[in-house]
């Protein structure tokens, strides 16, 4: 196990003494060294269940734990907790209860240091008794990083028991040869014929101790992992159990880098994997971000849009925006030029004009409202029909071939007889000197004096009539 140093808490000054113990084979040792120094960032050690796969011993040597929740109280030394949600299920172990002894090692004869301590609560699992908690320091003078393994763990008898192999267990005069015990256990020997290594293969257990819940047992879920149910509680088959600890237990994704929660039925993996699976993502492999000439600046890409790198784009928009102008095209709308946007067509703003003034639409008045004339046709501006129609008293005459409001006091025609009649083939008859209309050869014209009404000429004023 990969031994990361991560001092979170105060040392004890000097280590506690029940830490330092003399009289072993290997000479003094103080397990003070270890305290802190664990693989997780507050510097606590842990190992995952075999019992629970979901479910970790978090623990520390020599002093309290860092890890601190509702559960897992200041002072503890062991809590055991859920490995997604780090929340703790009970104590496991407490700093006044430390005993730093060599003790027999399964019961055998051989000697191993061995460090003691139970929770001074009643136990999760079994309320009339304390959990008991055992880590065997076993000197492995190769172990400069400690190697951690279960060696006996029973959750319905509220016991657990760790090897903790460590250089720091062989005191001043390591052994170099090993022997494996009665007991399974690679133990320092003056007689010993093997190596750790050597010895940790060979030395292996046929019949492992293992606890078989009695039939009939039930589970519930804590916090993700089914236990046993104590006393009279309810609770579920073991497969029932699993089933619905299994659908509930926080699942993690990968979003911009960072690990985060999954919702719903979203699906997930463990938050470790998804650490792992992020870190490699935002530390090997940056996020490539392209970018497009957008209105002359250079913008990111979205989605899956084609880009390029921000050093071409910029170089780009710089031409376009810096040594090409832009060009403005323009249309007729409404009898005005107005600038074209997007890739509507377009003409320059001068030809525009012409063809604006060439095909401005004209107006004239009928039955007081403005109506346009035919091509061809005279007429006048919107605006100045408008305002004409606005009025009926009005009056206009004939001026250099336009339609002009007569001055007050002096009589007129209203502006549809005017325009009617008021062209180049129309003489210009000032209005004090109007004497009505006549047909010539089949057009209107205003005459000085014998004329007849508009209306009546134009009732019958035909192409071959001259009235």
């Amino acid at each position: 196990m990969l031994l990361v140093v991560a001092v979170i808490s105060t040392p004890i000054v000097n280590g506690i003494e029940t830490c330092k113990v003399t009289g072993g084979a290997v000479g003094p040792v103080d397990l003070n060294v270890l305290a802190s120094r664990g693989n997780t960032p507050t510097g606590d050690y842990t190992i995952r269940s075999q019992q629970f796969d979901r479910s970790e011993y978090v623990f520390n040597v020599c002093d309290k734990l860092n890890y601190v929740d509702e559960v897992c109280v200041v002072g503890a030394t062991m809590c055991d907790r859920s490995v997604s949600t780090e929340k703790a299920v009970s104590i496991w172990g407490n700093l006044s209860t430390i005993k730093v002894d060599y003790q027999p090692f399964r019961g055998s004869a051989d000697q191993v240091l061995t460090m003691e301590f139970d929770s001074r609560t009643p136990c999760y699992y079994k309320p009339k008794q304390v959990t008991v908690a055992k880590i065997y320091f076993v000197c492995n003078a190769a172990a400069t990083e400690p190697k951690l393994s279960i060696n006996y763990e029973d959750y319905l008898e509220c016991a657990v028991e760790i090897n903790f192999q460590t250089a720091a267990a062989c005191g001043d005069s390591a052994p170099t040869k090993y022997t494996c015990s009665s007991g399974y256990a690679c133990v320092e020997s003056t007689n010993g014929t093997l190596d750790f290594d050597g010895c940790e293969q060979k030395c292996i257990d046929p019949n492992p101790k293992t606890t078989t819940p009695a039939a009939g047992t039930k589970y519930h879920c804590v916090n993700d992992k089914c236990e046993p149910v104590t006393g009279g509680e309810a609770g579920v088959d073991k497969e029932v159990c699993e089933s619905v600890c299994e659908n509930t237990a926080v699942k993690y994704h990968c979003v911009d880098d960072k690990c985060v929660e999954t919702t719903g039925t979203e699906a997930g993996v463990d938050k470790e994997v998804c650490q792992s699976v992020c870190e490699t993502q935002s530390t090997t492999t940056p996020k490539v971000i392209k970018y497009h000439c957008v209105d002359d600046k250079c913008v990111e890409t979205t989605g899956t849009e084609a880009g390029v790198d921000k050093e071409v784009c910029e170089s780009v928009c710089e031409i376009q925006s810096t040594t090409t102008p832009k060009v403005v095209k323009y249309h007729c709308v409404d009898d005005k030029c107005v600038e074209t946007v997007g890739g509507e067509a377009g003409v320059d703003k001068e030809v525009c004009e012409s063809v604006c003034e060439t095909t401005a639409t004209k107006y004239h008045c009928v039955s007081e409202k403005c109506e346009a004339v035919g091509a061809g046709q005279p007429g006048v501006d919107k605006e100045l029909c408008e305002s004409a129609c606005e009025s009926d008293n009005t009056e206009y005459h004939c001026v250099n071939e336009k339609c002009e409001p007569v001055a007050p006091g002096d009589s007129g025609v209203p502006l549809a007889t005017c325009q009617a009649v008021c062209s180049a083939e129309v003489f210009p008859v000032k209005s004090e000197n109007h004497g009505g209309f006549r047909c010539y050869n089949g057009k209107i014209m205003a005459v000085s004096f014998g004329g007849f009404s508009y209306e009546q000429i134009a009732a019958v004023c035909s192409p071959t009539s001259t009235l």
